[in-house]
């Protein structure tokens, strides 16, 4: 059974993610449109690196402590 990699959103399924459940008929249909590719057994595609490289990018500007804004100040004369 061939394993296929999102390259845009399809149904539940995000960048990235594995597209599982698809019929021979949709699967090729999905590959022609260009919203899947099929991957090679352990072989990850570029749009999974991505996809993983987006989220870790995510998740490491979550985890920065948020600046607060400094008061204005005030001139003195």
């Amino acid at each position: 059974m061939s394993k296929y990699i999102a390259k845009q959103s399809v149904g539940r399924f995000r960048l990235g993610e594995e597209v599982e459940g698809l019929t021979a008929d949709r699967a090729k249909f999905l590959l022609a449109e260009g919203a899947i590719e099929e991957v090679k057994d352990q072989e990850k595609s570029k749009i999974e690196l991505d996809a993983e490289a987006e989220e870790r990018a995510i998740v490491k500007d979550d985890a920065k402590p948020k600046a607060k804004p400094k008061a204005a100040a005030k001139d003195k004369d």
